[in-house]
C-alpha cells in the first residue's frame, strides 16, 4: 500500500522535472 504511494509520488516528481 505504502509502496504504491511512493511510486506514484516518484512518477509525479519525474514528470515535474520535465517542466
Amino acid at each position: 500500500a505504502l509502496a504504491t504511494i511512493l511510486v506514484l509520488l516518484w512518477f509525479i516528481l519525474e514528470h515535474l522535472t520535465d517542466l
